[in-house]
């Protein structure tokens, strides 16, 4: 007998599939609009956690991306910091703000 067919397992294959192979077809544009869209849809998904599930108001969420993100350009730009180190130095600036 054959197995079932599970649905949710071969759109997850075809995302990452599609996700692994999108950058490598796309221009300078196009990876730029690719990127925006994915930093932009981590944004809305961190307030939906808050606002959906907690029912907490947070007005917060678009500051600390920007100060994120203001953070690793200037980490990788000014200071020469490899993309791992800015990531991290971003994020523990905003945990200092937000604390």
């Amino acid at each position: 007998m054959i197995a079932p067919f599970d649905r949710n397992a071969v759109m997850l294959a075809l995302g990452a599939a599609l996700l692994w192979f999108l950058p490598s077809n796309l221009g300078a544009y196009g990876f730029y609009v690719a990127t925006l869209w994915l930093v932009t849809s981590l944004a809305a998904m961190g307030l939906n956690l808050t606002l959906g599930y907690a029912g907490l108001k947070s007005l917060a969420h678009a500051a600390f991306l920007g100060i994120g993100a203001y953070t690793t350009a200037l980490m990788l730009t000014s200071a020469g910091l490899p993309w791992i180190a800015a990531f991290a130095a971003s994020g523990a600036l905003c945990f200092v703000i937000g604390v």
